[in-house]
């Protein structure tokens, strides 16, 4: 995975965590910051990173 893709991911993530906002709309305004053109493929690969982050965190919430 290219480091540029990975920040983006992070970025994302970051966005749902601390806007509450849905992850499609994370990643797409993550892509924008970035000013960066991703395949479909990419993009999907960062909308599931961010659902899976949003899963373990309310799994995680759910354990404590």
């Amino acid at each position: 995975m290219s480091d540029h893709l990975l920040s983006t991911g992070l970025d994302a993530i970051a966005y749902t965590r601390h806007m509450d906002i849905e992850p499609d709309q994370a990643v797409e305004k993550a892509i924008n910051k970035r000013d960066a053109e991703f395949s479909a493929m990419e993009r999907h690969r960062i909308r599931h990173a961010v659902r899976i982050d949003i899963a373990t965190n309310q799994s995680a919430k759910l354990t404590d």
